[in-house]
């Protein structure tokens, strides 16, 4: 499983040398996935039971996300390309051991992604527990000699990987991949990829005050609910926060309270949750509670749909579409569409279909 990840690693970085609008990995599909502009460098992304910034500078995109991994990349004007992968892998047994995790690392980082045009130059690693987390650094140095590309060049793969504290048999793990054209030249990237690196942080799991919330919501007992969950938001539970921002928003057995809900869903998007990135989008583009500020609602779509959120890349899309709050660009929406439709969006796939963006006003 871990080889079959750092190669994947080497086959982004490959199809980003060629062009940022290809990417090539396991594909369970027969089409490449879409890249998606990242537009807001350095925001929270969530996934499940850990957070990561993305990473900062202009010109990244995805190529895939869920809640347990995520691929990027980039290819900079002088030739150096990167490719980041974030996944999260569950062991047999659990990682408690320093040297267990040293042993795991090295065995997955250190091994030539593709034996035959690829040499391992180098490679070191370093243990360390900040807050009580353990986790190993590694950078691995690869003379790479694929005859895909013009000149010999080094890949270089800086890690981290951590283990999740309540949950030790998971490791959650980040690369950073930067391909050197010229094989005597040195990391261009350093500081963008220890910005990456050292952003990955656990959140705590969902208190049992959720679980227990979420049964009093199916009963029908909304002020039960939010006694549970106000308590664990107010200090810091973010899944508790979006629950009750949606339960405020929606007046589920309660009064509806949009600043309330307003407060605890940014706080929850302080953690990159896409559902508060959306409704926040919504709150704004609706008018709920607020005066129309579409500016606002384009702000948290964007964010939702740099994680690629289908929904709000089809909500900016149709903003576009219609002119409605922002000047008509249908060539802003026709790129929406396709962004949104690419995962998996049906409306964005049925408009694009129907041909309505080729026809006159």
């Amino acid at each position: 499983m871990h080889a079959s990840v750092l190669s994947r690693t080497v086959l982004l970085i490959s199809s980003l040398c060629a062009t940022i609008a290809l990417a090539q990995q396991p594909a369970k599909k027969d089409e490449e996935p879409l890249p998606n502009p990242i537009l807001h460098p350095s925001a929270p992304w969530w996934f499940e039971s850990f957070v990561v910034q993305a990473p900062p500078g202009e010109d990244w995109a995805s190529f895939t996300k869920d809640g347990k991994s995520a691929e990027l990349g980039k290819k900079y004007d002088d030739g150096r390309t990167a490719a980041i992968v974030i996944d999260s892998v569950r062991f047999d047994d659990n990682i408690v051991r320093e040297e267990d995790l040293l042993r795991v690392t090295r065995r997955a980082e250190s091994a030539p992604p593709e034996a035959r045009t690829m040499k391992l130059l180098d490679y070191s690693q370093e243990a360390s527990t900040p807050k009580g987390v353990l986790c190993v650094r590694g950078t691995a140095r690869f003379d790479d000699r694929r005859t895909q590309y013009d000149v010999p060049g080094t890949l270089v793969i800086r890690s981290r990987r951590c283990v999740r504290p309540d949950r030790p048999e998971i490791v959650a793990t980040l690369r950073f991949a930067e391909r050197i054209p010229l094989a005597d030249a040195q990391p261009g990237l350093t500081q963008i990829a220890e910005a990456f690196l050292g952003s990955l942080r656990f959140v705590p799991p969902p208190s049992a005050a959720v679980a227990q919330a979420r049964n009093s919501i199916g009963n029908e007992r909304g002020q039960e609910a939010v006694d549970l969950l106000k308590p664990a938001a107010d200090e810091g539970d973010t899944e508790a926060a979006m629950f009750l921002g949606t339960v405020y928003l929606y007046g589920s057995g309660i009064a509806r309270d949009y600043e309330a809900a307003r407060r605890y869903l940014e706080m929850a998007a302080g953690d990159g949750r896409r559902d508060a990135l959306y409704n926040l989008g919504s709150i704004y583009d609706k008018a709920i509670g607020v005066a129309r500020d579409t500016r606002e609602a384009i702000k948290w779509f964007g964010l939702a749909a740099d994680q690629r959120d289908a929904q709000a890349q089809l909500n900016i899309a149709l903003l576009h579409l219609h002119g409605d709050g922002v000047d008509k660009d249908l060539k802003a929406a026709q790129t929406w569409l396709k962004r949104s439709a690419a995962n998996g969006n049906k409306r964005a796939q049925g408009i694009l279909a129907s041909g309505r963006l080729n026809q006159p006003d």
